[in-house]
């Protein structure tokens, strides 16, 4: 089994609500569901990659690049982890290494030398740690479904009322009201088929675990 193949599984576990992520836990479970699919589907090591990350911090396995076992995984951690992506990505390029040493010894946390891995899926891990840590300017590394609170899609007339009131002059005008719902309906279709796709992976999981004979969560 290769290194890339053992990272990926099918395994079940109770997922850990990570203290450590800026996005919302809906957020962080939707990516994770459609990294896997888009990984069952197409097989990238991006998205290999993004998965990984995701199931780390929600406790379900070693960290993605590194393969260190602390648990729960903290900010610290999560950190040393995405400078583990950086050096494993660059790899063999020539650039400089960064400090990263240094950096882990400033964060209380011991620093884990990478194994070699696929370049890309550490790009993935890398993309995703930067979007769990709040990283400014970094966008969800797959769109996910736009949700209520409790867990239902954003209709179209939802998401029209919540651009209004965020900027409430600029709608205004009749003509920016059309776009507005034409884009409102477009995301709303676009959501309810993500989920779709989260309930696939769901499903597809379910069956990869219950043909090795593990129970499913």
């Amino acid at each position: 089994m290769s290194v890339l193949a053992r990272r990926l599984e099918p395994v079940s576990w109770n997922p850990a609500e990570p203290e450590c992520a800026a996005p919302s836990q809906s957020e962080i479970a939707d990516l994770m569901w459609l990294a896997y699919w888009l990984h069952a589907e197409r097989g990238k090591p991006w998205s290999a990659g993004v998965f990984a990350a995701v199931a780390w911090v929600r406790g379900g396995r070693p960290a993605p690049v590194t393969e260190r076992a602390e648990s729960p995984v903290t900010r610290e951690l999560a950190t040393a982890e995405l400078w583990a992506a950086v050096v494993a990505s660059e790899a063999g390029s020539g650039i400089t290494r960064p400090p990263v040493e240094q950096t882990c010894a400033d964060l209380g946390v011991r620093w884990c030398e990478p194994p070699p891995v696929d370049a890309e899926y550490a790009v993935g891990a890398w993309r995703a740690l930067r979007w769990l840590l709040g990283v400014a300017g970094e966008e969800c590394p797959l769109p996910v479904p736009g949700r209520n609170s409790d867990g239902s899609i954003l209709t179209a007339d939802q998401l029209y009322d919540r651009a209004v009131a965020a900027d409430p002059h600029r709608y205004r005008v009749p003509e920016r009201q059309i776009d507005l719902r034409r884009w409102a309906a477009v995301e709303a279709r676009r959501s309810r088929e993500r989920e779709e796709l989260i309930v696939d992976a769901q499903r597809q999981l379910a069956a990869q675990l219950r043909a090795r004979g593990q129970a499913t969560v």
